[in-house]
C-alpha cells in the first residue's frame, strides 16, 4: 500500500495557515536583536548629529586673528582672552576718499575681483600700476593683486 498523497489545495491550506504562524513566530524571536539595532543606529544618528551641531557653532564663534592687533569672534566682537576682553584695539584705518578711488584706471575697482584686476594690468601704464599698488597696499593688500603689480614693476625695469 501506498501513503496517500495530499492534494494541491491540502498543501495551499497548509501554506496559508501554517505560513503566518512561522513568520510570526520568528519575528518574535528576532524582535529583541532588531530593537537593539534600531536603538543603536538611532545613537550613532544622534552622535553625528551632535557633533556635526557643535563643529558648526564652533566655526561660527571661532576667534579668528584681527589684523589690528587684537582677536575678534565671527561677529566682530571683541574676543575673551582670560579675564580681559581686548577693547582698547586701534582704530580701523578709515575708508580711502572717494576722489583717491576716482583716479585709479581701473572702473569700480573696489568691486572687481582679484582675477578681473590682474587681467587689466597688463594694459595700464606703470605709473597707473603704481598707483593702484599704493592703493591695494592700503586697503585689502590681496597677494594675488600685489604679486602681479611686482611682476609687471620687475618687467619694467
Amino acid at each position: 500500500m501506498t501513503a496517500p498523497t495530499s492534494s494541491s489545495f491540502e498543501k495551499v491550506i497548509t501554506a496559508v495557515l501554517f505560513v503566518p504562524f512561522e513568520l510570526g513566530a520568528k519575528f518574535v524571536d528576532d524582535f529583541p536583536t532588531r530593537l537593539t539595532r534600531a536603538k543603536q543606529q538611532i545613537d550613532i544618528a544622534r552622535r553625528l548629529g551632535k557633533n556635526d551641531v557643535d563643529h558648526r557653532v564652533a566655526a561660527a564663534t571661532a576667534t579668528v586673528h584681527d589684523p589690528t592687533g587684537g582677536s575678534v569672534d565671527a561677529d566682530g566682537h571683541a574676543a575673551i582672552i582670560g579675564e580681559a576682553r581686548i577693547e582698547d584695539r586701534p582704530e580701523p584705518t578709515p575708508q580711502p576718499s572717494v576722489s583717491l578711488v576716482d583716479e585709479l584706471a581701473l572702473v569700480d575697482y573696489d568691486h572687481l575681483p582679484a582675477s578681473h584686476i590682474i587681467s587689466k594690468l597688463d594694459g595700464l601704464t606703470i605709473g597707473e600700476v603704481d598707483a593702484i599698488g599704493r592703493y591695494e597696499v592700503a586697503n585689502r593688500a590681496r597677494r594675488t593683486v600685489l604679486g602681479k603689480i611686482d611682476q609687471l614693476r620687475a618687467e619694467s625695469a
